[in-house]
């Protein structure tokens, strides 16, 4: 592999409870990879902190200092 890339877009739509947040990533790969290594890749990129966040439940505190 001689290349990773991510592009995140961010938009909002409409939902059937009001203005939805969707993202869409795009993970470019490039070099000599495998069709086995590339899944692969793709696998562990949604296993990272930040995918595991944007995809589960957030909560967000405030604090004060």
């Amino acid at each position: 592999m001689d290349r990773a890339e991510v592009k995140l877009r961010h938009e909002r739509r409409d939902g059937a409870k009001g203005k939805v947040d969707h993202v869409t990533l795009e993970l470019l790969l490039g070099g000599d990879l495998s069709p086995e290594q590339e899944s692969r890749l793709r696998e562990i990129a949604d296993r990272c902190p930040v995918h595991r966040a944007l995809t589960g439940d957030i909560v967000i505190g405030h604090s004060v200092a």
